[in-house]
């Protein structure tokens, strides 16, 4: 393949990951942080690049929040939503070198309790006032660990044998 055939692929590529997390993210919408679109940028950053990857998270978060059935995210929310996403994809496209079970899950771990991380400050900043903030803090850890195990899982028990698949048919 020469380099516009390897660039045309990985744009569609691209394009397809973005659909893929976006039609899981809305698929999973209605359970509260169990969602497979960490884990979709991820692989998105695995098997393209960080380049491709990045473009694939900016979409994916733009339209998701854009077309969002509970309504649109804040800008300083949408914005770590997309900070996130990078995250992923940048720790996918490192997690290559490695092809470790013990790298995914770590990663799953990483990404999503830094993802909720900033999501809780920015959603913090624009929404709580003090007189919520203990409330804000309890639910937030209670999501942010039902979050982080469910992603641990997905990280192991899917994304891992899912990225062997993709070496194998040379994706």
């Amino acid at each position: 393949m020469d380099n516009k055939q390897i660039a045309i692929r990985k744009i569609a590529l691209t394009s397809l990951f973005s659909a893929t997390a976006i039609g899981l993210g809305y698929a999973l919408a209605p359970i509260p942080n169990v969602e497979l679109i960490t884990a979709t940028l991820f692989l998105s950053g695995y098997i393209l690049s960080w380049k491709y990857g990045i473009y694939s998270a900016v979409i994916t978060y733009l339209v998701f929040s854009i077309f969002n059935p509970f309504g649109f995210s804040h800008p300083l929310l949408l914005t770590s939503q997309v900070i996130g996403g990078i995250a992923a994809v940048i720790a996918g496209n490192i997690s290559r070198k490695y092809k470790n079970l013990i790298i995914f899950i770590l990663s799953g771990f990483l990404i999503t309790l830094f993802y909720d991380v900033i999501t809780n400050i920015a959603g913090y900043l624009v929404f709580v006032s003090e007189q919520t903030l203990i409330v804000y803090i309890a639910g937030g850890i209670v999501f942010c660990l039902i979050h982080i195990i469910s992603n641990i899982f997905i990280f192991g028990l899917i994304l891992f044998p899912l990225q062997r698949l993709f070496e194998k048919l040379a994706i």
